[in-house]
């Protein structure tokens, strides 16, 4: 894939993801608290999720994006293995698949947190998001390895882990929605 087309999806599946959490942000905090059953994880908890697991990334972003030791190259190419984990996270005719555990550092905590609190949080990450794929546009998206939010043993190329937070991202949305509409049906129940 050229990097203009790597960018150019990238963008707009972030402009999208973007959208639509900024958009939960009109409905009340019931709504956003309401979990659909027990143990399930509500707006709000789908959006803090999003937030612990860009804390991993973001400094590793600003390390290795501020004077990347590898240019950029004409071409992002995907890694076979990483490429189907990335795909399996993305949602598929408008559900979730595989279920997947997370990990203790990254469950999130939104009992007492406000609600300006979370989308001021959503906010910023999607700022500094922005800013780190502007670095990225001079760095190699093959080269660069991150450390994943799995752990150290997992390492995931520049490239790929955009993809993967922008599939992370539609995947969580898709959640916070699912609970959103779990509030009117079981409020008519």
């Amino acid at each position: 894939m050229t990097r203009e087309a790597f960018f150019e999806a990238l963008l707009s599946q972030t402009v999208e993801n973007t959208r639509v959490g900024l958009s939960l942000r009109q409905l009340p905090e019931a709504v956003l608290r309401h979990h659909p059953r027990e143990g399930a994880w509500n707006a709000l908890d789908c959006l803090e999720h999003l937030h612990a697991s860009y804390a991993v990334y973001f400094p590793q972003f600003d390390t290795k994006l501020a004077t990347p030791k590898y240019p950029a190259e004409a071409h992002f190419k995907h890694g076979t293995f990483r490429r189907s984990f990335i795909e399996g996270l993305r949602p598929k005719g408008g559900k979730r698949s595989l279920k997947m555990p997370t990990s203790k550092r990254l469950t999130p905590h939104t009992s007492g947190a406000t609600v300006d609190a979370v989308f001021e949080k959503f906010e910023a990450d999607r700022l500094h998001l922005g800013e780190a794929i502007d670095m990225a546009r001079e760095a190699s998206l093959n080269r660069i390895k991150l450390i994943s939010a799995v752990g150290p043993l997992f390492r995931l190329r520049l490239g790929d882990t955009f993809l993967f937070l922008a599939a992370h991202d539609e995947r969580h949305l898709l959640q916070a929605q699912e609970a959103i509409q779990a509030y009117g049906s079981d409020s008519k129940n």
